[in-house]
């Protein structure tokens, strides 16, 4: 076979020679042709060339692109293993320390109920942590030894002053805290904000050593431009009683049980509760009152108590009546 292709290249080119001496012009274009038949052997050359320079970077590509998969992955998974260290340290971050020195809500079984939210007394408030407040102004000074406004802000959220416990932005609040060691059965600060208009907090059972965040009476919504530089308060204080040895007293959502673990029937005892909140603080200056009426002796009664929650509310104070 190779013979064969020899010789007709052979024949090919004798061909090519006889044509010559024939005709010039002839010979030109046996040469065109012969070029381009040197023209086609050329490019097959060029063309094998091309292909292997084309296999070659294909293959050039091929492993680029596994090594870049490869980084990628690689890349990707500690990416996921770097996410995954910022969330633990995250959570490890939003995670709520217990203080020894406080008293937290738990349940039946003594376990924290909700972390972070403890009963308020007197070192428990943090004011930064108190959800839908924000602070706008420092201490204000109100001339009194008994009554402290840690700060004036605003708060959003359930607006439970009239018992209405409507969704509200902005609401002027203040951070008030008993400075007695009584309770403030009721404390009314008023400040003059502008030439014509009054902002009015009132407090009521808010123990001794404690702290409240209190919305303006009125739902009043929080200005810069209002002026809370100077205020005014009343305040009246009694001596706080639960009568726990008299009286059990537990509760679920909604209602509340008394037990009269006395010899005396009493016409009416009354229980009073108020919300708490994250932050260490009581939630509105408002106060609950659950009334029992003709409680004899080792009888237990229950009464509706609206918004009573067993998780987010503290009974501050029991009176009675015979």
């Amino acid at each position: 076979m190779a013979k064969q292709k020899s010789n007709k290249k052979n024949d090919n080119v004798d061909n090519n020679r006889k044509n010559n001496e024939k005709n010039k012009g002839q010979n030109k274009l046996s040469g065109k042709e012969d070029k381009t038949s040197l023209s086609g052997k050329t490019g097959s050359k060029n063309n094998n060339k091309r292909l292997i320079i084309a296999i070659v970077l294909a293959v050039v590509i091929v492993a680029a692109v596994l090594l870049a998969n490869k980084f990628s992955n690689k890349d990707s998974a500690e990416s996921s293993s770097g996410n995954a260290q910022s969330n633990d340290i995250s959570q490890e971050e939003t995670e709520y320390t217990t203080d020894p020195d406080e008293e937290y809500v738990t349940d039946d079984e003594g376990n924290i109920v909700t972390p972070g939210l403890v009963i308020p007394s007197s070192t428990s408030l943090d004011v930064s942590s108190i959800s839908g407040y924000e602070a706008k102004t420092s201490e204000i000074s109100i001339g009194s030894d008994t009554i402290e406004v840690k700060s004036i802000g605003m708060y959003s959220g359930q607006f439970i002053e009239d018992g209405s416990d409507e969704n509200r932005n902005n609401i002027a609040a203040a951070i008030v805290t008993n400075k007695s060691d009584q309770m403030l059965q009721v404390g009314i600060l008023e400040f003059q904000v502008n030439d014509d208009e009054t902002a009015t907090f009132q407090i009521t059972n808010l123990p001794a050593g404690t702290s409240v965040m209190v919305m303006e009476y009125n739902g009043r919504e929080y200005s810069d431009d209002d002026d809370y530089s100077f205020g005014t308060v009343s305040t009246g204080f009694v001596e706080q009683k639960l009568y726990s040895d008299m009286f059990e007293i537990s509760g679920v959502d909604g209602e509340l049980s008394l037990t009269n673990n006395t010899d005396t029937t009493y016409s009416t005892v009354y229980v009073y509760y108020k919300y708490i909140q994250i932050g260490g603080s009581y939630l509105g200056g408002i106060t609950y009152r659950t009334p029992f009426e003709d409680v004899e002796p080792g009888e237990t009664v229950t009464s509706v108590a609206g918004h009573y929650r067993k998780n987010t509310s503290v009974i501050t104070m029991v009176s009675y009546e015979e």
